[in-house]
């Protein structure tokens, strides 16, 4: 919120260093904000690798190196345990028995949804509040949408979601039939100089899905695409972003690009025309 914003800026203003908890994108968005703000700053994550929800341990890799020079530190695979008071000074301890010592911490681990008011009348919960393809819920005429929604066992968790999910409600609650097919969970990081953009399932173990990559490590530029029987069901962009919006409208689409696979990553090829 924008009370949080402005209480982590009037304590980073009397303060050298920084402990933030959570290195997915807003941790590393908040720690590259407190860095320019001339404090020391140290991420702890408890995967071993950054974004975990949005990169392979490769491109993860790519951008932990683009961010420590910068001058941010990362703590991997770390889970904190808890914080103590030394004076003005915070101590996080952390389940490998190591210490971090910061002048405040920031903790930045994710969401979870407000299913409180949900349970006590009644409503299907989960993870977070069930609903249909109609956003409705199990009581009829009551419906739920955005990050408290759950549909088909998924919490997006993102603006796109949200907006969609809220027009289905709206029209259902207005005596409508609409439905809700789901979204391509698509997320950007808004770090300046550095351009990434995630996008579907990159966590698939299917053994089915095909990689196919295109890298340029000296410009420090990561692609990866995750085919499965022709269609694309993820796709990360790490340092050239140039065909994420096509790739994405492609993966809407369901087109097959079977017979492109090999050449789609090259900033050449001309994706619009299988857009037509």
């Amino acid at each position: 919120t924008i009370e949080d914003v402005m209480t982590i800026t009037r304590r980073a203003a009397g303060s050298k260093t920084v402990t933030l908890i959570g290195g997915g994108l807003l941790g590393l968005e908040a720690g590259n904000s407190l860095s320019k703000l001339g404090l020391s700053v140290t991420i702890v994550e408890i995967f071993d690798r950054l974004l975990p929800r949005q990169l392979d341990a490769e491109g993860a890799a790519i951008l932990q190196k683009q961010i420590e020079e910068r001058g941010l530190k990362f703590l991997l695979s770390a889970k904190s345990q808890s914080i103590k008071d030394k004076g003005r000074t915070k101590i996080l301890e952390l389940n490998n028995g190591k210490t971090v010592e910061g002048d405040f911490i920031v903790v930045s681990a994710g969401i979870k949804p407000n299913i409180g008011l949900a349970k006590t009348i009644g409503i299907s919960v989960d993870k977070g509040i069930l609903v249909n393809d109609r956003m409705e819920t199990n009581i009829s005429h009551i419906y739920a949408a955005g990050d408290v929604a759950e549909h088909k066992s998924r919490i997006y968790g993102i603006w796109p979601a949200a907006q969609r999910q809220g027009v289905v409600a709206g029209i259902n609650m207005a005596d409508g039939n609409e439905v809700y097919t789901g979204t391509v969970p698509s997320t950007t990081l808004k770090v300046a100089g550095i351009s990434l953009t995630s996008m579907g399932d990159i966590l698939t173990e299917d053994k089915t899905v095909e990689h196919i990559k295109a890298k340029d490590p000296g410009k420090n530029i990561y692609k990866k695409l995750f085919i499965k029987e022709g269609k694309i069901l993820g796709a990360i962009f790490l340092g050239d972003v140039k065909n994420a919006l096509d790739i994405g409208n492609l993966m809407e689409k369901k087109t097959d690009v079977s017979n492109y696979k090999e050449k789609i990553l090259d900033t050449n090829f001309d994706i619009k025309g299988l857009l037509k």
